[in-house]
């Protein structure tokens, strides 16, 4: 991981910064990336939208944007930083959320739940903010997999998941959820050069070596769990690599590339 010099907003070893490069950045910019597919056109809520890039990228295609962050700090940095007609961020915690009840149609929570006890008061406010036909797109670290496995304690974590215990949220709350898994993998990919072909093109996991090989349908041991909920209709799971553009460097290069994609 590298961090750039003078930083708008400290770095506290766990808020993503857009002037930070690595794995970190991957993970955080794919999520934003899968969002966007979503927000299109959309009256779009970003829950912990720290120093405010995603609710940024999230801007370049949706009707209207509202970033919601605990920390008076990010909220005040995000509204001078990232000025725009569809874009407002206000202070406020997943446990009460400035918004009116019915007011937006896609809830973006990254990596928020596991900072709060209560996930069952979070999921109520995700559905009253919500309208009716409203999709929350959410994700957190698999407890197995992020802490258990490596023997690791994330000192701001409060509340962590076990996979069935995230599918079981998901299925208190909505009706239909898609879950899907997440991790930095060292690799090669291998996709279809004509985009009608890649809308129909099956996900294939292979990991191995050149004495053995695995194939699925699924990745092996994902770090993280998201899920797309709702309760009007279950969402096609998205399956994507994400390709790094410098990252920091070609950030506006990504907005104009989320823009003219359609």
């Amino acid at each position: 991981m590298r961090m750039t010099n003078h930083d708008p907003l400290p770095w506290t070893g766990e808020r993503f910064l857009p002037t930070l490069d690595g794995n970190i950045a991957f993970e955080h910019l794919h999520r934003y990336a899968l969002a966007c597919l979503l927000a299109r056109d959309k009256t779009v809520l970003d829950i912990a939208s720290g120093e405010g890039y995603g609710s940024r990228l999230l801007s370049s295609v949706a009707k209207h944007v509202t970033g919601v962050d605990i920390d008076e700090q990010s909220v005040t940095h995000a509204t001078r930083r990232y000025p725009a007609a569809n874009l407002v961020f206000r202070q406020g915690s997943c446990l009460e959320i400035p918004a009116d009840d019915g007011a937006v149609e896609l809830v973006v929570c990254f990596e928020t739940i596991e900072h709060v006890d209560d996930h069952h008061a979070v999921y109520r406010e995700f559905r009253r903010v919500l309208s009716p036909t409203g999709t929350l797109f959410i994700s957190c670290p698999d407890k197995s997999v992020y802490s258990d496995a490596p023997g690791y304690v994330n000192p701001f974590h409060v509340h962590e998941l076990y996979l069935p215990e995230f599918v079981e949220l998901n299925r208190a709350f909505f009706t239909h959820s898609t879950v899907m898994q997440q991790k930095i993998v060292h690799g090669s990919a291998i996709c279809p050069i004509d985009d009608a072909d890649a809308q129909h093109c099956g996900f294939v996991g292979v990991r191995g070596n050149a004495q053995q090989m695995h194939v699925g349908s699924t990745l092996h041991s994902g770090v993280y769990n998201l899920a797309i909920c709702s309760n009007t209709g279950k969402t096609a799971a998205i399956a994507s690599v994400f390709e790094g553009l410098g990252l920091h460097t070609d950030l506006e290069l990504a907005f104009r590339q989320l823009q003219a994609g359609g």
